[in-house]
């Protein structure tokens, strides 16, 4: 297949990879209303399960403005950002594929640099940047650094550098946002990932070991049913006032808690994400 016929195909495979689960989540959140509903029971925001959202979340739309917030599956603002960027992929693959390693480097570096003065001009927020244009902005911004970063790094090693970046890049992330600035946090993880692809030294081992491998590719499943989780167990939070328990307990159920969702994730990846791909 030439490269050209490989670049129309990309869309096709991204929404085989983010589609299913997305579609299975929506279907839990739907009955998960239904029920709450039927026995009177607070479920968030009521304007957050409004059908004609509903609607926008199945065509993976919502998040380019035809809704006015991130409604029902919250997270999954990202997936409806991300397809935008990925019908649009061909266009930055030739862009990315006509620049020189250096070029490459420094447009990214560029579209960086513009994400955060675009945020600043119109005092957007990552933390708020769900839907309409600070979510377009963001996601396509990325998505474009992404490319020609990869471009710029394609084949290189850097060894422990590589751990360096990681450590440097998850610093920078966890700072304390940087006032109006706070989308350049977005260079950071830019940081982290040139550095996770490139690294040799002991985080570049720990990160290919299989335990890790496992949990990042069920890491998509976990984003996507985390938001209905926490639905719930804020319920259970307040039904049996978690807050009045020992302090070493509500650690303890949290702790059981996320290790519960990532055991459930990595059930869903394998009997229902995979099949569902293929």
């Amino acid at each position: 297949m030439r490269p050209s016929a490989r670049l129309r195909h990309v869309p096709g495979y991204r929404i085989a990879r983010l589609y299913p689960v997305h579609v299975a989540v929506l279907a839990l959140l739907v009955v998960m209303v239904g029920v709450a509903r039927a026995g009177e029971i607070p479920l968030n925001n009521p304007e957050s399960w409004r059908l004609v959202d509903l609607a926008w979340n199945l065509l993976l739309v919502h998040a380019w403005g035809f809704a006015a917030n991130a409604t029902w599956n919250v997270p999954s603002w990202s997936i409806s950002a991300e397809w935008l960027a990925y019908l649009t992929f061909p266009v930055w693959a030739a862009l990315a594929s006509r620049c020189g390693e250096r070029g490459a480097g420094l447009l990214a570096i560029a579209a960086l640099i513009g994400l955060g003065l675009v945020f600043d001009m119109f005092d957007w927020r990552l933390k708020t940047a769900w839907v309409g244009g600070p979510a377009v902005t963001r996601v396509l911004c990325e998505f474009v650094a992404g490319c020609l970063i990869y471009r710029a790094w394609l084949g290189r090693r850097s060894g422990v550098w590589g751990d360096a970046l990681v450590v440097v890049g998850v610093i920078g992330w966890l700072a304390p946002p940087l006032g109006s600035y706070d989308a350049a946090r977005v260079a950071a993880l830019a940081l982290v990932l040139v550095g996770a692809a490139s690294a040799q030294g002991p985080i570049g081992r720990l990160l290919a070991a299989r335990p890790t491998v496992a949990l990042g590719e069920a890491s998509y499943v976990v984003y996507m049913i985390h938001f209905p989780i926490m639905l719930v167990v804020a319920r259970l939070h307040g039904a049996v006032g978690l807050r009045s328990l020992p302090w070493a307990v509500q650690v303890s159920l949290y702790i059981a808690a996320i290790l519960a969702t990532w055991g459930f994730a990595l059930a869903v990846s394998d009997g229902f994400e995979r099949p569902a791909r293929r």
